[in-house]
C-alpha cells in the first residue's frame, strides 16, 4: 500500500493545508505540489511566514506551470 499527495492549485496560500503537507512528508509520505508560476511566490511567502524552510522537507517536489490566458487575444 502506498501513499502520494498531489496538490494542482493555482493560488496556495492555505496554512492549515501546507501543515498537513509538512505532516504528510515527515512520515515520508512524497509530495508533490504543481502551482500556478504566477502565484508561486505567494506559497513561499506563505512557507516563510510560517518559518518553514522548505530546502528542508526532503520528500516534497515543488514544481511550476506557465498561467494559462483565460482571454485570449481577438483578431
Amino acid at each position: 500500500f502506498s501513499q502520494v499527495v498531489a496538490i494542482v492549485m493555482d493560488v496556495f496560500t492555505d496554512v492549515d493545508l501546507l501543515f498537513e503537507v509538512l505532516d504528510a512528508a515527515a512520515r515520508r509520505v512524497p509530495v508533490y505540489i504543481l502551482l500556478d508560476e504566477m502565484n508561486s511566490q505567494l506559497f513561499l511567502d506563505t512557507a516563510a511566514k510560517c518559518r518553514v524552510n522548505l530546502n528542508y522537507v526532503e520528500v516534497s517536489k515543488l514544481k511550476t506551470y506557465p498561467a494559462h490566458n483565460s482571454h485570449p487575444e481577438r483578431g
